[in-house]
């Protein structure tokens, strides 16, 4: 590992992107384990406002290659298993269920690859589920999933779809084209297939057809989906029948226009439904989620509110947080943290932005923020082109003052870059996970399943009783 870092330092110096070296014993998932009570402090030897340029070639492994207190664990291009003809990229989002990655896919081909992360160090592709499979004349098409999410057991996948458009008849049985949602059968990790596709349309959205967004979550024991349109709505339907048979059915419609997140309130109880909506945030208690009742809708002219709600998985110094976020397609934005302790009665906490000053000038999303993972007072941070960001919030003074602890450049260049979303760029992360085990996990829009370790101090809420969301 040390000669690894001395020849990235070299390179850095080359290219003149900014970074440091990750500090040697320092603890984390294979570190040595380090006071909970220390004082997590934003590393001084690391050039945060260097981290990125803003004119360079985007496409260029070489030139990414700046990191801080974070270290590669492992990767995969997730081509092992994959059919003849398959081409590698156009990888988006994942979900983590115990020893299981699944990540969803863009454009002509599969639209699902099963990963096994037993080995955190050697993930393994282990299969593919295709919507539509390339290579068959009669069903072959295209679908774009940007989100998936498997239910707690990893045996049942619910992957929303914005777009498809296979050879199939639309309106002949459960033919999957259209947008809508498909349920992905995974019990055996090798053989994944299809239980049932639900159509969706929502005439009042950005994109009436398909849905953009779907979280699986239980409410008292009975499975949901809570499937969120293109600046839209979000539907939520009850999962109905046995194994290998088990359909979709509506039962409400509440506010939530992109991105969504349901957590059981750690102080109230209630099921809430964490939602954006007209430039601000909606709370939504789906206790009975027949009979949703909103419990605030929340405007501030500091906050800003599109395309992601998360609340924190612990309490922050007895209270409770959530994160509202969005994304831009030239600049970097913040996102603002609320204190939702009282649900009923949101305040502006806090905020964070990239510290690099970039303008992002030369093409989409270029330096935008984009799906995060608030955990243990930490939030983990798919910043599109400028990789993967660790910032703490662990006490309130540092939810007012977040601290930048550490990124990472995914920049594997591999032989295939595909058209994708995002075109060329290296990285493109879409969304960055920390998992039960301790690592991140990214997923780079053109190169893949990244495994990750900040190496720095652990937070000091790493041992704090755990809210889960429907994230993990």
């Amino acid at each position: 590992m040390m000669m690894l870092r001395v020849a990235l330092a070299v390179g850095l110096v080359l290219v003149f992107l900014g970074g440091c070296l990750s500090d040697e014993g320092a603890g984390g998932p294979s570190g040595n384990p380090l006071p909970m009570d220390a004082d997590v402090q934003s590393p001084s030897d690391c050039d945060f406002a260097g981290a990125i340029v803003d004119q360079h070639n985007h496409a260029d492994a070489s030139l990414h290659q700046a990191f801080c207190d974070m270290d590669l664990v492992g990767h995969t291009f997730m081509d092992e298993a994959a059919e003849l003809g398959t081409l590698g990229g156009g990888f988006i989002d994942a979900s983590l269920a115990g020893d299981w990655a699944f990540v969803s896919n863009w454009g002509p081909g599969r639209s699902l690859s099963i990963v096994d992360i037993s080995n955190p160090s050697a993930p393994r592709h282990v299969s593919d589920f295709w919507a539509y499979p390339l290579l068959d004349a009669t069903q072959a098409g295209v679908a774009t999933h940007w989100d998936v999410s498997s239910f707690s057991d990893g045996n049942l996948v619910v992957l929303p779809s914005q777009v498809s458009a296979g050879l199939d008849q639309v309106g002949e049985g459960n033919e999957p084209s259209g947008g809508g949602l498909f349920l992905v059968n995974t019990e055996d990790k090798e053989s994944p297939y299809l239980e049932s596709f639900t159509p969706i349309l929502d005439q009042d959205a950005l994109v009436p057809v398909g849905v953009h967004n779907a979280n699986a979550l239980e409410v008292n024991g009975t499975r949901y989906v809570a499937a969120s349109t293109a600046n839209g709505i979000t539907i939520l339907l009850e999962v109905e029948g046995e194994s290998g048979h088990r359909t979709l059915r509506e039962v409400s419609r509440v506010a939530g226009m992109h991105d969504t997140t349901v957590q059981i309130h750690p102080i109230t109880g209630q099921t809430i439904i964490y939602g954006a909506e007209g430039g601000g945030v909606v709370l939504t208690d789906i206790s009975d989620p027949a009979n949703p009742q909103v419990i605030v809708e929340y405007q501030d002219e500091q906050l800003v509110a599109y395309h992601q709600v998360v609340p924190s998985d612990v309490l922050i110094d007895g209270r409770h947080y959530t994160i509202s976020a969005t994304e831009t397609q030239d600049a970097p934005i913040k996102f603002s943290i609320l204190d939702t302790t009282d649900p009923t009665a949101p305040e502006y906490a806090g905020e964070w932005i990239l510290p690099a000053p970039v303008t992002g000038a030369g093409g989409l999303y270029r330096f935008s923020p984009h799906n995060l993972d608030f955990d243990h007072g930490r939030i983990y941070i798919g910043h599109y082109h400028a990789g993967v960001w660790v910032i703490d919030v662990s006490s309130t003074e540092r939810v007012a003052h977040p601290v930048t602890l550490g990124f990472y450049q995914p920049h594997r260049q591999e032989a295939f870059v595909p058209r994708t979303p995002l075109g060329a760029d290296v990285p493109a992360v879409w969304a960055a996970i920390r998992h039960t085990d301790g690592h991140i996990y990214a997923v780079d829009v053109n190169t893949g399943l990244y495994v990750l370790d900040y190496t720095g101090l652990p937070s000091p809420l790493e041992s704090a009783t755990v809210y889960p969301t429907n994230l993990h």
